[in-house]
């Protein structure tokens, strides 16, 4: 019987979802960080249950052939692309064998990311100080903690948005957030690039209700990045792991930036949910446009901004788009109107409750944890053909069961890499109603 503190040799099998590595010891499931199929490992037992035991890497006795060096000098300390040390094609292997494990069917090969560093257009830094200096800390937070690792150089991003945030650093007097005592000003820095136009937005998150004047800081951040076309304030003064407040005040500048995707042009919001890799974005957009037959009508269910909903107006009859956030749904009504599109409706409201009339598609991009049995059992009801954008194939495999209940059936699923050197995959799903 396997217990915390053994030393075992393990012939690593695969990557799982989370992205450990998975051995088996007499058939009992050994989950291993850091891990590459084929690594023969010696690990010391971590954690131990009924099902599964965790271990951590003690000596790499014979490596992978997929196993590579990785690129950042970070990634020991760093959360955020946890497989660098995974080979880019095999990592993509390894990804749809993920989905297809999740889902119990065959997928088709994980579309590339064109970009493997540098893709991201969002950044978002928790920041906080050192007890004595008070010296600004930013970055992203070590594997399982709320530890900052005080990021100067990321790969993932274009390098001006870590000049930026460096000068914010140096230059930022006003205190940091600290978590444990919920005190001080700065929370968080979150940066916007567009991929296209190189128009950035940058946002201040403070921990505060009340106005704080911050114009003078502001212009000189923007004469120092004159492609900074506004800066924001969010107020968040909640003891919350949400990165924004409900209230985002304008200070200098505009409040969207515009990115331009083939012949599209949208502006976006400070707040607005855009796809952070917009490279990628296009092959999701594709995608779907590919499953979508020309002079259909089109429901865009979480439509955000109308991202999708422009990209397939000129083949649809018609695209109406429902969206919550009153925000995206005013940048939605500007992206159709400045892509000349005439054939949309935009419907403010909760998708749950404004599903109406019939339509011939109905694409859903729901968040992380997927749809709810109402919306879907509803959706069902108005159209035969639904196309699920999904960022967990995990929730993708639950919501498919309770289509399947209501006579859907899966044509064809395509993962997307949205991530590089990461577990997550993003997957567009075709779903039609068996006649």
């Amino acid at each position: 019987m396997i217990k915390i503190g053994d030393i075992v040799d393990v012939k690593i099998e695969k990557i799982v979802y989370e992205g450990y590595g998975l051995a088996r010891i007499d058939n009992f499931v050994i989950f291993v960080d850091n891990a590459v199929p084929l690594d023969l490992l010696k690990v010391e037992i971590k954690k131990v249950n009924k099902k599964f035991a965790n271990a951590k890497i003690i000596e790499i006795i014979n490596p992978s052939p997929h196993r590579i060096k990785p690129e950042c000098h970070l990634f020991n300390a760093c959360g955020a692309c946890n497989l660098q040390f995974v080979n880019y094609d095999f990592l993509l292997k390894c990804k749809k064998q993920i989905v297809e494990e999740a889902l119990s069917i065959k997928v088709n090969d994980v579309i590339a990311s064109p970009k493997i560093f540098n893709y991201r257009c969002k950044s978002q830094y928790p920041v906080t100080e050192t007890k004595n200096s008070k010296r600004v800390i930013a970055g992203y937070y070590k594997p399982k903690s709320h530890e900052i690792v005080n990021i100067k150089y990321c790969m993932a991003q274009d390098s001006v948005v870590d000049e930026i945030i460096q000068y914010i650093r140096d230059n930022w007097s006003f205190g940091c957030y600290v978590e444990k005592k919920h005190s001080g000003l700065l929370r968080h820095i979150v940066v916007k690039k567009s991929s296209s136009t190189n128009e950035i937005l940058v946002v201040l998150v403070l921990n505060s209700d009340n106005k704080v004047d911050l114009v003078d800081f502001f212009e000189n951040l923007t004469k120092k990045f004159p492609d900074i076309k506004g800066c924001l304030i969010n107020y968040n003064s909640e003891k919350t792991n949400k990165i924004l407040g409900s209230k985002t005040e304008t200070i200098l500048g505009q409040n969207f930036y515009t990115e331009i995707l083939d012949n599209k042009t949208y502006k976006i919001g400070a707040e607005s949910f855009f796809q952070v890799n917009p490279a990628c974005a296009v092959n999701i957009f594709n995608e779907v446009k590919k499953a979508v037959k020309p002079n259909s009508t089109v429901l865009d269910c979480y439509g955000g901004v109308g991202a999708i909903g422009v990209w397939l107006s000129d083949i649809a009859k018609k695209v109406t788009l429902i969206e919550i956030n009153e925000d995206a749904v005013n940048f939605a009504h500007e992206n159709f109107k400045n892509n000349n599109v005439k054939n949309y409706e935009i419907i403010l409201g909760d998708a749950k409750e404004k599903l109406n009339g019939l339509y011939d598609y109905a694409i859903i991009d729901p968040p992380r944890k997927g749809a709810d049995f109402s919306f879907l059992q509803k959706l069902s009801s108005i159209t035969n053909n639904i196309i699920y954008v999904s960022c967990n194939p995990l929730t993708l495999a639950r919501d498919i069961k309770v289509l399947k209940d209501f006579n859907f059936e899966v044509k064809y699923v395509q993962p997307i890499d949205m991530f590089p050197f990461t577990y997550h995959i993003e997957n567009v799903c075709i779903l039609e109603k068996k006649s």
